[in-house]
C-alpha cells in the first residue's frame, strides 16, 4: 500500500536527500521515465520546475486512501445537518502517547495504517475495529433519521391543526363582527312608525 506524502513524516534520525529519494523511486519504478525536471516537494519555491516542465512530467501514481489525522471535532448539533457517514470523523486514541486525533471514516479500512500526528506512532485498522465502527455509525444514522422524520411528521400535524383552529376562529370573529354591524341601525335610516293602538 502506498502512503501519501501528506501522511509521511520524515525521520530526523535518518535524513534522506532529494537525490536519494529520486534514485529509490527509479529503482522501484524502472519502467517510468522521470526526466530531468521531475517535480519534488523538497525543492524550494525558486528551484521548482516551470509549469511547462511540470505538465511534461509523468503523472504520479494515485495513492491508496489513507488516514489524515486532525484534532478531534466536536459532536454535531441536533438538527438536519448531519455529515455524511464517509466524512464522519472517528476519534482515535494513540496507544503510545495517549493523544487523541481524528480520522475520516472513509479512511477506516482493513489494513490501513494510521499515524499519530503527535508522536508518529502507528496503528493498523483491524476487521473488528472497522466492523464495530461501521455498525455503530449505521445504527446511529438509522435511529437519527427515523426519530427526525417522526418529529417532522408530528410537527407538521400539529401545525396543520393549529392553522385549522386559527382559521375557524377568524371565521367566527368575522361572523360576529358582521352580526354586530347588522344589529346597529345607522344614523338617518328610516324608522317604522308605531300605531297608537299597537
Amino acid at each position: 500500500m502506498v502512503c501519501p506524502v501528506d501522511v509521511c513524516i520524515p525521520n530526523p534520525d535518518i535524513p534522506e536527500t532529494e537525490g536519494q529519494l529520486i534514485e529509490r523511486a527509479k529503482q522501484l519504478h524502472p519502467g517510468t521515465d522521470f526526466g530531468n525536471d521531475f517535480p519534488s516537494r523538497f525543492r524550494a519555491e525558486s528551484d521548482a520546475p516551470s509549469a511547462e516542465a511540470t505538465a511534461a512530467a509523468p503523472a504520479a501514481p494515485q495513492a491508496a486512501p489513507a488516514a489524515t489525522a486532525a484534532p478531534v471535532a466536536a459532536a454535531p448539533r441536533a438538527g438536519l445537518n448531519l455529515p455524511s457517514i464517509e466524512g464522519w470523523e472517528i476519534p482515535i486514541d494513540c496507544r503510545s502517547c495517549h493523544g487523541t486525533y481524528a480520522v475520516a471514516y472513509k479512511h477506516i479500512r482493513n489494513g490501513v495504517v494510521l499515524r499519530c500526528p503527535f508522536c508518529t506512532g502507528t496503528y493498523i485498522v483491524t476487521t473488528e475495529m472497522h466492523g464495530g465502527i461501521s455498525r455503530a455509525l449505521e445504527s446511529f444514522y438509522r435511529r437519527w433519521v427515523n426519530e427526525f422524520e417522526t418529529f417532522e411528521d408530528k410537527r407538521r400535524s400539529e401545525l396543520n391543526e393549529f392553522e385549522d383552529r386559527r382559521s375557524a376562529e377568524l371565521e367566527a370573529l368575522n361572523e360576529s363582527l358582521k352580526g354586530i354591524s347588522a344589529s346597529v341601525r345607522p344614523p338617518g335610516a328610516p324608522r317604522k312608525r308605531a300605531w297608537i293602538f299597537g
